[in-house]
């Protein structure tokens, strides 16, 4: 199944035949937040994973340093349980800003999608809460594989200087996606 998510907004996605058998209505709703383990086959099709396997490793670290995170702040009252709860969880517009970041980047599989993340985490969910994730805490989610190509520092550098791009700030405050 080859699905073209090329310059993907929500406007086109409601359009779109070839997303029926990977969203439904419910990961649609602009109204609905969800786990963003309710998205693997989105992320394997648009990042060209060649398993849901390596999609849901990389979910469950994210997962994992954003729980302990959270239950950091949640302790420290740097955030309430609501600032929390939206932490957790991403409707199909960040998605969609996600999978957009990705196709710009143009890397790795892995890194579009950890880079990808962490970037609209940091403008849309970290930046609003106490909460936050080091930079260090997120090159750990990379496997052993990517990291022996991708040094720490290429990583802190690629955050700040491609994040900050023209290009991607179109894509994260783009009305239309």
């Amino acid at each position: 199944m080859f699905i073209n998510m090329s310059g993907l907004t929500t406007r086109n996605l409601f359009k779109s035949d070839s997303l029926n058998d990977v969203l439904d209505k419910y990961q649609l709703s602009p109204k609905r937040f969800l786990k963003v383990d309710k998205f693997y086959k989105v992320l394997k099709c648009s990042f060209k994973f060649k398993t849901i396997k390596e999609v849901k490793d990389i979910i469950a670290k994210w997962n994992r340093i954003l729980k302990r995170e959270c239950r950091d702040a949640k302790l420290l009252q740097f955030a309430t349980h609501v600032e929390i709860q939206e932490a957790q969880q991403l409707n199909y517009r960040e998605i969609v800003k996600i999978i957009n970041i990705g196709k710009i980047l143009n890397m790795n599989p892995e890194i579009n999608l950890v880079l990808s993340m962490l970037i609209v985490y940091s403008t849309f969910i970290f930046e609003q809460t106490g909460i936050y994730l080091t930079l260090n805490d997120v090159y750990d989610i990379f496997s052993n594989k990517v990291k022996i190509k991708y040094r720490q520092y290429e990583f802190i550098s690629d955050y700040f200087i491609k994040g900050t791009s023209e290009n991607i700030q179109k894509v994260l405050y783009d009305k239309n996606i």
